[in-house]
Parts: C-alpha cells; structure tokens; sequence
C-alpha cells in the first residue's frame, strides 16, 4: 500500500488550551480513500513549533501519525509547515508506517474552512 498524498478540509473543534488546539474534518486520497480526521496541536511558542498527533479514520480502519511543524501566525490563522510521520494503524492499516511527509495545515481561529495535506510515501508490510 503506498502512500501518495493525502489532503482535506478542517475546522476548529476545540480549544483544549490557548496551546493545544484541535481540528476535525475530512480528507481523501492514497492510501485510505477517503476518511474522518482529527489533529491535535501542541503549540511551543519559545521555540515556534507544534506537535501534532492526527489519526484518520473511516470504515477500513484508522490510521495515526505525528507531525513536528514551524508555524507562523497572523491574526486570524496559524500556517504550519513541516515534516509527518504514520506511526500505525488497526484494520486495513495495521502497519502502516511512512518516512517523512510533507505537512502543511492552516488553522483559522475564526471558524472558517482550513486546508490541510500530506505528501509522500508510506508503506503497509505484507
């Protein structure tokens, strides 16, 4: 199972903190069709980082991951640009892993529409 890319749309679903963010939303693309996901971002503002946890799921299975981005603010959105990693999955997915992944995301704390992608190549053992 290789994976190809993977992009969406978000919206924000809580703010567990005025550091810990959370989206949800839904994505489409290789491997897992299309599906549901939730991101979970920890912003580390000293260092302008996040780490991300997302999993993906729909009815084969679920897919999880982590990202380790930079992001920049402005007033109504966050952009992150960084590297993702699939760290597992049930299912379908079980064994899932990827090398690095392109991520990108944006955030927008008025509500509004967000984009996000995932770019690269995972594999599944067989």
């Amino acid at each position: 199972m290789l994976f190809r890319s993977i992009t969406g749309r978000t919206h924000p679903a809580l703010v567990v903190s005025p550091l810990v963010l959370q989206d949800a939303g839904t994505v489409t693309g290789s491997p897992v069709g299309s599906g549901n996901i939730t991101l979970r971002y920890r912003l580390l503002p000293k260092r302008g980082v996040a780490i991300t946890t997302f999993t993906i799921v729909n009815a084969n299975g679920a897919v999880r991951g982590k990202a380790l981005s930079h992001y920049t603010t402005n007033n109504v959105t966050i952009t992150f640009t960084g590297a993702a990693r699939l760290s597992g999955g049930t299912g379908r997915y079980a064994g899932i892993t990827s090398g690095p992944l392109e991520f990108n995301a944006l955030h927008s704390i008025t509500g509004k529409r967000e984009v996000i992608s995932f770019v690269g190549r995972g594999t599944k053992p067989a």
